[in-house]
């Protein structure tokens, strides 16, 4: 994850809160001159997100995905404007990010789709069951109809 917020007038204290808060989530903030930042952004698959960096900007990096826990820090932070990130190699606006961060986790979606799995497993094996024993009883009133007109 890859965030660009812009920095306004933020006292010291505000910023060393909002790296604080990010900081327990594994999430770091990173504070470059512009001329280092387009230079190495230049070089890299994150180019499109060089017009994001205009006047004083501040970015947030992650290893993983932590959206909800970077937003949660922001609020407290109004000094602080999520311009926008590159998450899981997709370029995102800020309306992109708020979207992205209502996402399930990968985790609560695989349990879903298990549970599917399981349920549509179990109603194929109840209507495969379901037929052989109607026929079963079919066959069996037709064998007594049968001994009866005999």
């Amino acid at each position: 994850m890859f965030a660009v917020f812009q920095r306004n007038s933020i006292t010291s204290e505000d910023l060393l809160l909002f790296r604080h808060k990010l900081f327990k989530h594994g999430i770091h903030v990173k504070v470059f001159p512009l001329q280092v930042i387009k230079k190495v952004l230049g070089q890299l698959q994150l180019e499109a997100m060089l017009p994001l960096f205009i006047g004083h900007t501040l970015i947030v990096v992650s290893s993983q995905a932590k959206v909800k826990e970077m937003l949660q820090a922001a609020r407290t932070v109004p000094q602080t404007l999520l311009l926008g990130a590159f998450i899981e190699n997709k370029l995102l606006s800020q309306q992109g990010v708020v979207n992205y961060s209502k996402l399930p986790s990968k985790e609560t979606l695989q349990g879903q789709l298990v549970s599917t799995l399981t349920t549509m497993t179990s109603q194929t094996s109840s209507l495969l069951a379901h037929h052989s024993t109607h026929l079963s009883r079919l066959l069996e009133q037709h064998s007594k109809e049968d001994t009866k007109s005999a």
